[in-house]
C-alpha cells in the first residue's frame, strides 16, 4: 500500500483505489482485496478521515497528485464502499456478484447487486453510468426494504471469504463429502467456535503466519476445553490407550487431522509481477482432490501442531544502507518482459524462475530496468529463493549466499479444520500409526525435530556421528522398529531367567550364598532396609512395565494421573538406591560378613547365614583390586539414566530417546536376573 505522502511516482505501488480490485478474477470467482473486506474504514474514508468521493469532488487535482489515497483514482465516479453488513448477515448473499461489480469499478452499486435488491447494468470501467432495476419483492408497500437477516451468520457466509483463502493456506473446505470435518457433519456452525461481540470482535486461535488482531489470540475455546467439559454435547474422550505425555506434547490436531483431501499451496511465485500460488507436489492446481499429510512444528508453548509449510520467493534491491527493499509488482513485471520466456520447463508445483540461468537472466533484466529508479541510491537486485540470496557480481556472473532475512524463516499455516472422526485418527490402530518407518509422522516430525526443531537450550546429540553417519540416523533406525518392544520384555525375561537358573542349577560346586528372601538373623536396621529394597524393586518393576506398555488403564487405577505416577517412580527409585547403599555399607562394616559381601554376586544377593556360607567366585569387572558385579553395574546404570530422565525437559529429542531406551533395557535385564536368583534361592533352600 502506497504511503500517504510521496516525493516521486516510483514510491507509489498500490494506491487505496488500486488496492480494492488488486488480484480480482471474476471469471474464476476470485475476489480482489476489496472483495472480502466488507467496506467502511479505509474503503470509505481517507487517512485524514474524509470520504474519498466528497473530497475528490472538492479537490479534483488530487487525482494527479502523489497522494497515496487519490493518485489516478476515480472516486467521484465509482463512489465509495460503505460497510456491507449483508456479506455476513444475509442468507444467500451473492458474493460472486460483489466480485464482478467491484471489478467493473461499480463500487457503490456492489451492495445492491450482491444482495439481490436490484440488478445493476453498466460499468464505470467501461466508461458507462451504472443503472439499477430494483427487485420489488424485497420491498413492502411503503417502499421499505424487507430482508431476512441472520444473527449470528451462517457458515456459508463465512466461507464466501475464508473458503478460498484458507483453501490456499491449508487445504480447507466446508460442507464437503471428500474433505469432511466431524464438527461440520454434526451441524456446528463457524460462530459456535468463533463467537463475536457487538463490536464484531471474533474469538480466534493463534495463527503462526498472521499478525491480524493478535490481541484476540487464544480467545476461543480449545479442543480440550470443549471436549473435557462436554461443551455443547461434545464427547468426552478417555484416551485410555494414549500416554498422557503425548496429550501434553501433541496438539489434538496432530492425531485428529491425519490427512487433508484438498490441495493447499506450498509456495508463491512473483516472477511475472503477479502473485501465483503453486500447489503441493502431486497436484496441478490448488484445490485438486489429492490426499496429503500435514507437516509439523512446535508452537510458542512447545506443543506440536500440524501445519502447511509455505515457501516464498522474493525480489529485493539491496541499497547502499545494506537493507533489502522489496520490489514492487510493476518493477518485477517490467523486468520479466525484458527477460522473456524462461528456459526451464514450467511445472505447476514449482516457481517459474528456479534454474540458475533463468535466475541470472532475471537479475540482469532487473539491473537494466531499475536504472534511474529514484527509490534507490544503488541498484543491486537480489533474488531470495529456497534459503539463498542470488545476485550478480561485477562481471555479471551468478553468485549465491545464505539468506538470513525474514524470507527464509520457515513458518507454516496452522491446520485446525477438516477434523477426522475418531476411528480415522492416528493411534486408532495402535502405536504403529506413528511409530514405524512408513508413517508420515515418523518421517517428518522425527527428522525435523532432530535436525532443526529442538530448543536451542536443549542438550543435544545432533552433532555426534559414528562410522560417518550421524548418531540421530541410528536412533531413527531403532525407533523405526518400535513395535518390537511388545516382544522384547517377555523374550528377554525368559532368556535371562533361563540362563541364570540353568547356570546355578548346573554349577553345584560354586553355589550362591544360601539365602532367605526375608532377612533372618540380621540387625533391625538392615532388616528394614532389605524389606524396603525389595518393596521398592517390585513397585519399580510394576510402574516401569505400565510406562513401557502405555497401559493407561492400570496407570489411572493406581496413580490417577501420569504426573503422580512419574513422581512415585522417581521417589521409589531414590529410596531403592538409598536402601541398596545402606545394606552395602552395613555389610562392609560388619567384620563377620565383610568377606561374604565382597564375594557375593551383587548388591541384591540375599542375606548370608553365618553357618552356611559357601562363597563362589564373583563374576563382574575387576577395578583397583575389587570385583564390581554385573548387578552393581546395572544398578549404577539405572541410577544414572533415571537421574538424567528427571531433567528430560532440558534434553534434545534424540538424547531422551537414547537414555530412556537404555534405562528400560537395563531395568528389564536387572528385574529378570533378580527374580531368577530369588527363584533359584528358594528352590535350593527347599532341596536342603
Amino acid at each position: 500500500m502506497a504511503k500517504k505522502t510521496n516525493e516521486f511516482p516510483e514510491e507509489i505501488d498500490l494506491t487505496v483505489f488500486d488496492w480494492v480490485t488488486a488480484g480480482s478474477n471474476p471469471q474464476k470467482e476470485k475476489p480482489g482485496c476489496g472483495g472480502c473486506h466488507p467496506g467502511g474504514g479505509g474503503m470509505e474514508r481517507d487517512r485524514d478521515g474524509l470520504r474519498y468521493d466528497r473530497r475528490l469532488a472538492e479537490q479534483p487535482e488530487l487525482a494527479q497528485s502523489l497522494d497515496g489515497d487519490y493518485r489516478r483514482s476515480q472516486w467521484t465516479r465509482t463512489g465509495v464502499i460503505e460497510a456491507d453488513c449483508f456479506i455476513c448477515h444475509l442468507p444467500g448473499y451473492y458474493f460472486n456478484e460483489r466480485i464482478r461489480q467491484l471489478d467493473r469499478l461499480n463500487f457503490k452499486w456492489a451492495i445492491v447487486a450482491a444482495t439481490g435488491i436490484g440488478r445493476v447494468t453498466g460499468s464505470v470501467r467501461a466508461d458507462e453510468t451504472p443503472e439499477i432495476i430494483y427487485n420489488r419483492r424485497y420491498f413492502d408497500d411503503d417502499g421499505r426494504i424487507v430482508l431476512d437477516l441472520m444473527s449470528p451468520p451462517s457458515s456459508e457466509n463465512c466461507v464466501s471469504c475464508h473458503g478460498i483463502a484458507d483453501l490456499i493456506k491449508r487445504g480447507f473446505s466446508w460442507n464437503e463429502r471428500l474433505n469432511h470435518d466431524v464438527h461440520n457433519l454434526h451441524g456446528l456452525e463457524c460462530v459456535q467456535c468463533h463467537p463475536g461481540n457487538p463490536e464484531h470482535n471474533f474469538a480466534k486461535g493463534d495463527e503462526n503466519m498472521s499478525t491480524v488482531r493478535d490481541d484476540l489470540d487464544d480467545t476461543m475455546l480449545t479442543c480440550r476445553q470443549c471436549h473435557m467439559q462436554g461443551f455443547m454435547g461434545a464427547p468426552r474422550p478417555d484416551h485410555t490407550g494414549i500416554r498422557p505425555n503425548h496429550l501434553d506434547k501433541l496438539g489434538c490436531e496432530v492425531c485428529h487431522i491425519p490427512a487433508v483431501f484438498r490441495t493447499a499451496a506450498q509456495g508463491l511465485c512473483v516472477s511475472t509481477g503477479k502473485v501465483r500460488n503453486y500447489p503441493r507436489a502431486g497436484a496441478t492446481r490448488i484445490g485438486d482432490r489429492v490426499r496429503w499429510q500435514p507437516d509439523y512444528r512446535r508452537d510458542h508453548s512447545g506443543v506440536l501442531k500440524p501445519v502447511n509449510y509455505f515457501q516464498a520467493n522474493l525480489y529485493t534491491n539491496q541499497d547502499k544502507d545494506g537493507l533489502y527493499h522489496p520490489l514492487f509488482a510493476r518493477e518485477i513485471q517490467a523486468a520479466f518482459k525484458v527477460m522473456g520466456k524462461p528456459g526451464a520447463e514450467p511445472l505447476s508445483d514449482q516457481p517459474m524462475i528456479r534454474a540458475p540461468d533463468d535466475i541470472r537472466r532475471m537479475l540482469a533484466a532487473l539491473t537494466d530496468t531499475l536504472k534511474g529508479n529514484r527509490r534507490f541510491d544503488d541498484v543491486r537486485p537480489r533474488y531470495h529463493f529456497q534459503g539463498k540470496i542470488y545476485f550478480l557480481d561485477h562481471a555479471g556472473k551468478l553468485k549465491e549466499t545464505a539468506d538470513d532475512t525474514w524470507v527464509t524463516h520457515e513458518e507454516g499455516f496452522n491446520i485446525s479444520h477438516n477434523v477426522a472422526p475418531t476411528r480415522m485418527a492416528l493411534g486408532a490402530n495402535g502405536c504403529g500409526d506413528c511409530h514405524q518407518r512408513s508413517t508420515h509422522v515418523f518421517e517428518s516430525w522425527i527428522a525435523q525435530e532432530i535436525q532443526s526443531l529442538g530448543s536451542e537450550a536443549a542438550i543435544s546429540l545432533s552433532g555426534l556421528s559414528w562410522r560417518g553417519r550421524p548418531l540421530a540416523d541410528y536412533l531413527k533406525e531403532l525407533h523405526a522398529h518400535n513395535s518390537l518392544k511388545y516382544y522384547l520384555v517377555p523374550g528377554l525375561f525368559v532368556l535371562v531367567f533361563f540362563m541364570v537358573v540353568h547356570r546355578h542349577a548346573c554349577d553345584r560346586t560354586q553355589s550362591w550364598v544360601v539365602p532367605g528372601i526375608w532377612p533372618v538373623n540380621l540387625g533391625v536396621v538392615k532388616s528394614l532396609l532389605i524389606a524396603i529394597r525389595w518393596s521398592c524393586l517390585f513397585f519399580l518393576a510394576f510402574s516401569g512395565l505400565v510406562f513401557f506398555y502405555n497401559n493407561m488403564s492400570l496407570l489411572f487405577i493406581f496413580f490417577s494421573d501420569m504426573e503422580k505416577a512419574s513422581l512415585f517412580h522417581v521417589a521409589a527409585g531414590i529410596v531403592f538406591m538409598v536402601a541398596v547403599g545402606g545394606v552395602g555399607v552395613i555389610d562392609w562394616l560388619d567384620p563377620v560378613r565383610k568377606d561374604a559381601a565382597r564375594s557375593a554376586d551383587g548388591l541384591l544377593s540375599p542375606a548370608v547365614p553365618e553357618t552356611r556360607h559357601v562363597a563362589e567366585p564373583s563374576r563382574g569387572i575387576r577395578w583397583r583390586g575389587h570385583t564390581i558385579s554385573l548387578e552393581t553395574l546395572m544398578i549404577g546404570l539405572l541410577a544414572l539414566t533415571g537421574g538424567i530422565m528427571v531433567f528430560r525437559g532440558h534434553l534434545g529429542l534424540e538424547i531422551k530417546y537414547l537414555v530412556s531406551a537404555c534405562h528400560a533395557l537395563t531395568a528389564i535385564l536387572f528385574v529378570a536376573g533378580t527374580l531368577a536368583k530369588a527363584y533359584h534361592a528358594l528352590t535350593r533352600r527347599g532341596s536342603h
